[in-house]
C-alpha cells in the first residue's frame, strides 16, 4: 500500500565542531538559559560564544530578541521551521580542531485524512522517503524513529491541551509557535 503523504519535516544533522553559518527560518526550541534584546543575529551568536553554558541560540528579527540555549537539562534539542527566526551555534568550537557538518533537509509529504501516522507501515514508508532524501544530501547519515514512552513517533496535541500548556508555560517560550504535530527522529552520522 503506497500512500501519498504531505508533512513538513526539517532535519538538522550536526557532528562535533565549528559551524559559523546562521540557519535562516530555523528555530531551536526549549532549553533556554537566557534571553535579552539584541540588535542582530551575529551579536546573539557572539553572546552565545561568550557564555560557557550556551551551545546554540535563536534570534527573532521582528522582536530583536536573542534566546541563548544549552542542553544542561538533559532535554534534546528540538528544531522547527519558523519564519523571522535565525539560529546558530556557539563559535567556541571554531577554536578547536575538527569540522562540523550541518545538513538541513525539508520534505513535504501529503497525509490523506484518516491515515494513522503511527501505523508501522506508514512510519516505514515515511522513514524510507526521509532516508532517500538524506542519502542525497549527506550519504554518511542514517535515520531511525525516536519513539516516545507511549510507543508513538508522531504526537498530535488537541486544542484544549495546547491551550492549557500555553497558560501554564513560563513566558520564556512565548516566542514559540510549536506545531501540533511533532516528529521525533534520531539522525546518526556514519
Amino acid at each position: 500500500m503506497c500512500l501519498p503523504l504531505l508533512l513538513l519535516v526539517s532535519l538538522i544533522v550536526v557532528t562535533n565542531s565549528c559551524v559559523r553559518e546562521l540557519l535562516k527560518d530555523v528555530c531551536f526550541i526549549y532549553n533556554d538559559i537566557k534571553h535579552f534584546a539584541s540588535p542582530n543575529a551575529n551579536q546573539c551568536q557572539q553572546s552565545c560564544t561568550q557564555l560557557d553554558a550556551c551551545q546554540y541560540f535563536t534570534y527573532i528579527h521582528s522582536r530583536q530578541e536573542c534566546y541563548l540555549k544549552g542542553s544542561a537539562g538533559g532535554r534534546a534539542m528540538n528544531v522547527i521551521h519558523l519564519e523571522d527566526r535565525v539560529s546558530g551555534y556557539t563559535l567556541k568550537d571554531c577554536e578547536e580542531k575538527g569540522k562540523k557538518t550541518v545538513s538541513t533537509v525539508k520534505m513535504f509529504l501529503k497525509v490523506p485524512p484518516g491515515v494513522d501516522l503511527n501505523d508501522a507501515l506508514v512510519k516505514e514508508q515515511i522513514l524510507t522517503q526521509i532516508q532517500a532524501e538524506i542519502a542525497q544530501t549527506d550519504g554518511g547519515a542514517s535515520v531511525r524513529w525516536k519513539e516516545q514512552s507511549d510507543g508513538k513517533v508522531f504526537q498530535k496535541k488537541e486544542k484544549e491541551e495546547r491551550k492549557k500548556e500555553r497558560k501554564s508555560k513560563d513566558t520564556r517560550h512565548d516566542h514559540l509557535n510549536v506545531p501540533s504535530l511533532l516528529v521525533h527522529l534520531v539522525v546518526i552520522l556514519g
